[in-house]
C-alpha cells in the first residue's frame, strides 16, 4: 500500500472511532469515505439525516469517469459507475486534488429512486484504495446461521461474503442484526465483496428503557379523558388511550402526586403505560362514602349529575363506573369516591354499583351537630354533617364525654334510609361543643419553618400544622424536607389548624424529590 493509502485510511478510522465514541454515528458513516477532509467531516456532522422528501443518506467512494462541461462542474458526474448530481449547493472540496477524469471521489448525499445520488459534499484525492478493493461503512441488515458467522452477510444494500479467512473484529461487541460495521474487501463484478476484514464499530441501541417514577403533576391536557402530553415533575409524560389511569385514591389534577410507569424516549419524555393518583393536590379533599342513587341524569353513559343519599355528584367520562354486580339504577347502593367541592359537591374519579336490591344497610359515621329538634330528650330529627338523622326513643343516646349540642363531635350508628338519612340506634357524644378533634391526615410538606429544630408552622395538604418542642418528630429533624410526604397526628382546632403531637415520614412514599430527575 503506497504512503498516500496508508495516510487516508489513518485519517478514516481516526475520525471513524472518535465519531462513534461520542455517538454520532450518521457522521462516522460518512468520515470513513471522506475522513481526509476534517471540514468536511464536520459540516457533515451537522447536517440532516435524509433528504426533504425522506430519500434515504448515502456515502461512497470510486473513480470518476465523466464531468459536466461546466467550469463550477453543475451537472451530472459518473463516479463509479454511479450518476451523481451536483447543484450549486454541492461541496466539493478539492484541497488535496482536482476533479478531473480518473481522480478518486468519495461522495455523500441521499439516494434517489432511480439509484442516482444528489450529492451533498464531494472530496476529490489524486489516489485512492488499490483498484478491485472497497472500504465501505453500513449497517448489518442480516446475516447467516453459521455459529463462526460465515456465509452471506447483507451490510447496507451490499452482499459481503465471508469466509473462514475473513478477519471479523468483535473487540467492541459481536455482530448483529443492527450493529454499525466496517467492511474491506474485494469488489465483485456483481457489486457484491469477498470479505478480508470487518471491524464492529458500534451495537444497535438496545430496546426502550421502562422507567416507574413518583411526581407532581405540574401540567394537563384540556382533553376530557386526560389523553396527551403531561408534565410530571419536569417531564413530559404522553398519555394515550392505552394508558391506565387509576384515579381511585384521587383525581388527577396540577398538583396531584402520581406514580407513573412507562418506557423513556430519546428525548427523555415518557410515554406512559399506566398512571397512579397517590395523593390529591394538597388542600383538596378526596372522600370515599356508600348511599343510595336517588337521581340519575338522562344520558345514557351515565355522564351528568347524579344524588347519592343528599350528595350531587358529578360523573364525566373520564369517571370509572364499576357495573359488575348489577346496572346502574335508582335505589342501588354504591360507593363514590371522588374530589370533594367546595358547595359540598364531589367530582367522582369511581363509582362502584355494590347492590342493585340492597338490604338495610347499617352505617357508622362521626360529624359535627349542625341542628338539634326543640326537644329536651332530642327526640326528633338532627342535622350531623349535613346528614339527616333520625332519633326515637329507641335511640340510645351516650353522654358520657359531654351533652349533645350544636359543634359536638358525635358518633353515630344506625340503617340508611333510601333517601340517604339515618334510623339512629346510637349516638355518641365524642367532644362536646367547643372541644379540639383528634384528626390523623397525610400529606406532602409545602413549607417548613426555618428553625434547626423545626419548631414552627409547617403547611403539610394545604393545613397549618403547629409545631412545638412537645411535637414528636419521628426519627429527627433530619427526615423532614419540602415535598416529603408525612403522616401528622395531632388536633384540630376551630379555626382550622393541627396543633402536631406526632409526625413520621409516610414508608413507601418517602419523598418526591428522590425519583427521576431530583436527585
Amino acid at each position: 500500500m503506497s504512503k498516500a493509502t496508508e495516510n487516508w485510511v489513518a485519517a478514516s478510522r481516526l475520525a471513524v472511532r472518535s465519531l462513534v465514541r461520542f455517538g454520532f454515528i450518521a457522521a462516522a458513516i460518512a468520515a470513513i469515505t471522506l475522513g481526509a477532509s476534517p471540514l468536511l467531516a464536520g459540516a457533515i456532522g451537522r447536517d440532516a439525516q435524509s433528504g426533504s422528501d425522506g430519500s434515504p443518506p448515502i456515502s461512497f467512494m470510486g473513480v470518476i469517469t465523466a464531468l459536466p462541461a461546466d467550469a463550477d462542474l453543475v451537472g451530472d458526474w459518473t463516479v463509479g459507475g454511479r450518476t451523481v448530481h451536483v447543484t450549486t449547493a454541492t461541496t466539493i472540496d478539492q484541497s488535496k486534488a482536482k476533479a478531473a477524469v480518473g481522480a478518486t471521489a468519495a461522495v455523500m448525499g441521499f439516494l434517489e429512486s432511480d439509484s442516482s445520488i444528489d450529492a451533498k459534499y464531494i472530496a476529490i484525492f489524486p489516489v485512492g484504495p488499490t483498484a478491485g478493493t472497497i472500504d465501505f461503512v453500513g449497517t448489518v441488515q442480516s446475516l447467516p446461521g453459521t455459529a463462526d458467522l460465515t456465509g452471506d452477510w447483507t451490510v447496507g444494500s451490499r452482499t459481503v461474503h465471508v469466509t473462514s479467512a475473513t478477519t471479523i473484529d468483535q473487540h467492541v461487541g459481536a455482530p448483529v442484526v443492527g450493529a454499525l460495521v466496517e467492511v474491506k474487501g474485494m469488489l465483485e463484478s456483481d457489486g457484491s465483496v469477498d470479505a478480508a476484514t470487518i471491524e464492529v464499530l458500534a451495537l444497535p441501541p438496545g430496546p426502550p428503557l421502562a422507567v416507574d417514577f413518583r411526581g407532581i403533576v405540574k401540567a394537563l391536557p384540556s382533553t376530557a379523558d386526560l389523553t396527551g402530553d403531561w408534565t410530571v415533575n419536569q417531564i413530559v409524560v404522553h398519555v394515550s388511550s392505552s394508558t391506565t389511569i387509576d384515579q381511585s385514591q384521587g383525581a388527577a389534577a396540577v398538583g396531584a402526586l402520581v406514580e407513573v410507569k412507562g418506557t423513556i424516549q430519546t428525548d427523555g419524555s415518557v410515554d406512559a403505560t399506566s398512571i397512579i393518583v397517590i395523593q390529591p393536590p394538597p388542600g383538596s379533599l378526596f372522600v370515599d362514602f356508600t348511599g343510595v342513587i336517588v337521581s340519575l341524569p338522562a344520558d345514557a353513559s351515565f355522564v351528568g349529575d347524579w344524588t347519592v343519599n343528599q350528595t350531587i355528584v358529578h360523573v364525566s367520562s373520564s369517571t370509572t363506573i364499576d357495573q359488575s354486580k348489577g346496572a346502574v339504577a335508582l335505589g342501588d347502593l354504591v360507593e363514590v369516591k371522588g374530589q370533594l367541592q367546595t358547595d359540598k359537591s364531589v367530582n367522582a374519579t369511581s363509582i362502584v354499583v355494590l347492590s342493585t336490591t340492597p338490604p338495610a344497610v347499617h352505617v357508622e359515621f362521626i360529624g359535627v351537630v349542625q341542628t338539634l329538634p326543640g326537644t329536651s330528650t332530642f327526640i326528633g330529627d338532627w342535622t350531623v354533617s349535613g346528614r339527616t338523622v333520625h332519633v326515637t326513643s329507641a335511640t340510645m343516646i351516650d353522654e358520657t364525654r359531654g351533652m349533645p349540642a350544636v359543634g359536638a363531635i358525635v358518633l353515630v350508628e344506625g340503617v340508611v334510609e333510601t333517601d340517604g338519612s339515618v334510623d339512629a340506634t346510637r349516638i355518641k357524644v365524642e367532644v362536646p361543643a367547643g372541644g379540639q378533634v383528634a384528626i390523623q391526615f397525610k400529606g406532602a410538606i409545602t413549607s417548613l419553618p426555618s428553625t434547626t429544630d423545626l419548631t414552627g408552622d409547617w403547611v403539610v395538604a394545604g393545613l397549618t400544622v403547629h409545631v412545638t418542642a412537645a411535637t414528636t418528630l419521628d426519627p429527627g429533624p433530619s427526615a423532614f424536607a419540602v415535598g416529603t410526604i408525612v403522616c401528622v397526628n395531632g388536633l384540630l382546632n376551630t379555626d382550622g389548624t393541627v396543633n402536631a403531637l406526632f409526625i413520621t415520614p409516610d414508608d413507601g412514599v418517602a419523598s418526591v424529590f428522590h425519583h427521576l430527575g431530583h436527585h
